[in-house]
């Protein structure tokens, strides 16, 4: 509802200045002798309007009918210029009003008609429906009840066209909590409701169909509830969506029972169920049907358990008889079907095939069945070994269809699982991969325990080829070494499993180590009880680098820090320790001495000939193998002989020669007394001391 008539100024202002107008035509009329001032006149606004009716001066006043430009008109009571008390509001788009006014609003009871026909005969506050009335639609619904602020507040009903009613809470034009009853009765539903829709707790009955009591969410049962069927079965648990989903138990009025996993309506993961005739199975549920793995009692009093599908019995399985048989093996349709064992009561086995139930023939009898293949004696770590099985029956004549279960493993250091291909031909291929070296025993059965043939096997598992990477270094010297001393370390060999290996020959190295100034420290190389011995020996006390690669790639954790220390006073004490050693020893350790003098200017040039000459490949056979005569003319055989004593002699004499030159150097350095030896030196057949160049 608005205001008639459109007055400048904010209330405050309006509201005096209207009070001043009734004072002054209160005034003015007594001075005209009228007594109450009131008077019956026509009133035309600028606006078109038009009142006609009692007024106080020019303020409308008493009874009187105002009717707008726009074809609204109201008629009833005023009170200094506004609608207050009884009166009738007719809108030109249709919508009447007529009922109590106050301060120019509809206020207290009033009836009203919308121009859609519908009508609301009840309380209002400030121009709305406010307080207790009735509301009727013109499709036929109504509500009665409790408004505020032209909304359903409070409590309420409201009947629905075909009969059917809401009675209960509302808040803000929407059902709360309450009760919902059909036109026929056979719908009830009393609970808490969300946007008009059955929501949280709540029980829902139809009858003929069900009685539900729990939780909803959205107008379906959602989250966990107990409902009871018409035929009297119940179900106890969690829903979703309308749908038992989730656990719950489920109960038929016979003493049927399931308990488990439920997904869309329908026994689905795991669960158990009892039927009325006594059989009991525990297991795995696909789509309400046993599906999986599972337990069955049967009402009979046969055990099983194993494969399920669609119900039945498929899949691999065990069942034990009531009469005391037992069969082991597969299934189809919930009967015996393919390979299987059936150990009878009376101690009769049977094994082989079968079809819809019925035994078709013997399989492969573990005593005639054969096995050959390298993988029963050898194989490489990491690598596949591989070996056949040959099945024969009790006949000993060989299998023409597969079957059989072979299982095939090895004990050993480890235990390694084989696998076997049933090639459908009466022959199996085993194949099975060790990692760890060592002894094993190869098992090969039929079943679980029946040994074939003359199972079990010895079985030598050896290392596979070197892995650079798991190969490792020992010995003292490889992290620690002192000046001038000859140190050495070795490296071992091992695969990419770290089994070690036998050998190094299938493992090329290359070893650089590195002094603290950059240059390369001379080192030797050579095969030692399977074993890669490195020496070396340091001139410089410091932090060394030791790199070692096979074909390209690095070598365990290389590279490798070495910490060269000072030997102290490492002359003397070789020195005098030659008094207690043999000639031999003595001489080894001045040949080292000289060998390290003579590199001091860095490099070895010289030391083992003259000059670097280049060598034709027939020249480098004849010094690595100088027994060996090579002639170019078969006439000059007799002399070979003649002439390697004369090139042996040669180079006897050229080495004395440099000996002799680093005694003379050393003797400037250490002295004259450091080179004597003590008595009892071993002397010649002529009592001549023997020379550094004839010991060699």
């Amino acid at each position: 509802m608005v205001s008639l008539r459109d007055v400048d100024g904010d209330e405050a202002t309006t509201t005096e200045m209207r009070k001043e107008l009734v004072q002054l035509a209160l005034e003015t009329a007594q001075w005209e002798g009228h007594t109450t001032g009131l008077q019956v006149r026509t009133i035309h606004y600028p606006n078109g309007d038009v009142y006609r009716g009692e007024a106080l001066g020019d303020l409308r006043h008493g009874r009187g009918k105002h009717t707008c430009s726009t074809g609204d008109v109201y008629e009833g009571s005023w009170r200094e210029d506004l609608r207050e008390g009884t009166g009738t509001m007719r809108f030109a788009n249709g919508l009447t009003y007529v009922g109590e006014w106050w301060q120019d609003k509809t206020h207290g009871q009033g009836k009203c008609v919308y121009p859609n026909g519908d009508e609301y005969s009840g309380e209002w506050k400030e121009d709305r429906r406010w307080g207790w009335g009735t509301y009727d639609m013109v499709h036929g619904d109504t509500y009665e009840g409790e408004w505020c602020d032209d909304l359903f507040e409070g409590q309420g009903r409201y009947t629905f066209h075909d009969g059917s009613y809401y009675q209960g809470e509302y808040a803000n034009n929407q059902r709360i909590r309450g009760a919902f009853l059909s036109a026929d009765g056979k719908v009830q539903y009393d609970g808490t409701w969300k946007k008009g829709a059955r929501h949280g707790q709540g029980t829902f009955h139809q009858v003929g169909l069900y009685k539900y009591t729990g939780d909803w969410s959205d107008d379906q049962r959602h989250g966990r509830g107990m409902c009871v069927y018409a035929d009297g079965s119940t179900y106890e648990g969690e829903w979703m969506d309308d749908l038992r989903h989730g656990k719950g138990k489920f109960t038929t009025p016979a003493g049927e029972v399931y308990e488990g996993d439920w997904h869309l309506d329908l026994q689905h993961g795991k669960g158990q169920c009892v039927l009325d005739s006594g059989e009991k199975y525990v297991g795995e549920w696909n789509q309400g049907m046993r599906h999986g793995l599972g337990k069955c009692q049967f009402a009979n009093g046969d055990k099983y358990e194993g494969q399920w599908k669609d119900g039945k019995r498929h899949g691999k399985g065990k069942c034990y008889c009531a009469n005391g048989d037992k069969y082991q093996g597969h299934w189809a349709d919930d009967r015996r079907h393919g390979y299987g064992v059936c150990h009878f009561q009376d101690g009769t086995k049977f094994r082989g095939e079968w079809d819809k139930g019925v035994w078709l023939q013997s399989s492969a009898d573990p005593e005639f069945s054969k096995v050959k293949g390298p993988g029963i004696s050898r194989a490489i770590a990491g690598e596949n070994a591989c070996f056949s099985i040959e099945a024969r029956d009790e006949l000993r004549n060989k299998r023409l269809n597969g079957g059989d279960e072979f299982t095939v493993y090895l004990i050993g250091p480890n235990k390694v699982q084989a696998t076997v291909k049933d090639n459908e031909d009466g022959t199996y291929d085993v194949e099975y991969e060790a990692e760890v070296t060592g002894q094993y025993q190869l098992h090969v059965m039929i079943g679980a325990d029946e040994p074939v043939a003359e199972s079990p096997y010895p079985v030598r598992v050896l290392p596979n080829k070197p892995s650079p990477r798991q190969c490792t270094l020992g010995g003292a010297n490889f992290s620690r070494a002192k000046r001038h001393n000859l140190s050495e370390f070795y490296i071992e060999a091992k695969d990419k499993f770290g089994n070690r290996c036998f050998s190094v020959e299938e493992l090329p190295i290359e070893v650089r180590i590195i002094a603290p100034s950059g240059a390369d420290v001379p080192v030797g190389v050579q095969e030692k009880g399977g074993k890669w011995a490195v020496t070396y020996t340091p001139t410089v006390a410091g932090y060394f680098r030791i790199e070692i690669h096979s074909s390209g790639a690095s070598l365990g954790a290389s590279p490798y820090s070495l910490l060269v220390t000072e030997a102290g006073a490492l002359m003397e004490d070789d020195l005098q320790a030659t008094k207690d050693q043999s000639m031999e020893d003595r001489l080894a350790v001045w040949e080292a001495i000289a060998k390290i003098e003579y590199a001091a200017d860095g490099n070895l040039d010289g030391w083992d000939s003259d000059a670097e000459e280049e060598e034709t490949a027939d020249d480098k056979y004849a010094r690595a193998h100088p027994d060996v005569p090579v002639i170019e003319n078969l006439e000059d055989l007799w002399k070979v002989g003649k002439v390697q004593k004369e090139i042996k002699e040669a180079k006897r004499k050229e080495k004395e020669k440099r000996l002799q030159r680093m005694k003379s150097k050393l003797k400037k350095k250490y002295g004259a007394s450091a080179l004597e030896f003590s008595a009892g030196s071993p002397c010649d057949n002529e009592g001549k001391e023997s020379s550094i160049a004839d010991l060699d």
